[in-house]
């Protein structure tokens, strides 16, 4: 389903002051205004509590490049750029997407259209 997004700004701003496309949308996990996920590379906003970078599961470096990443590149937020069968509710998106892990992993050189409904890509049992 398609979802249009209306933004109106208070006062006008040039579209080239704009830049492009993804840009830094996130989302703030369990309602904690400091809890921020974002695309992975993209900093964080001033209001993130930076004391979770880098634990648990998260490898981030926000003064560096590494950002919303694992240890293994496992990103915590994706954009896709085409249409994406998701997986059946408590499927991992590794067991819905075979080559997901080697995808991530290499940073994206490997398996760059891992996403897409191609033989080899999915487990169609797994996805809705």
């Amino acid at each position: 389903k398609d979802l249009q997004l209306k933004i109106v700004f208070t006062e006008p701003v040039e579209r080239n002051a704009l830049g492009s496309a993804p840009y830094n949308p996130f989302l703030i996990a369990h309602g904690d205004r400091g809890v921020e996920i974002h695309l992975p590379l993209h900093p964080p906003t001033d209001l993130a509590q930076f004391s979770l970078f880098g634990t648990l599961d998260d490898d981030s470096n926000p003064a560096g490049e590494k950002k919303y990443l694992t240890r293994h590149n496992l990103p915590w937020a994706m954009c896709f750029p085409s249409s994406f069968a998701y997986p059946i509710e408590k499927v991992p998106i590794n067991q819905a997407y075979v080559r997901f892990n080697e995808w991530a992993e290499s940073g994206g050189v490997l398996f760059p259209d891992w996403y897409k409904n191609e033989v080899g890509n999915l487990a169609k049992d797994k996805v809705y």
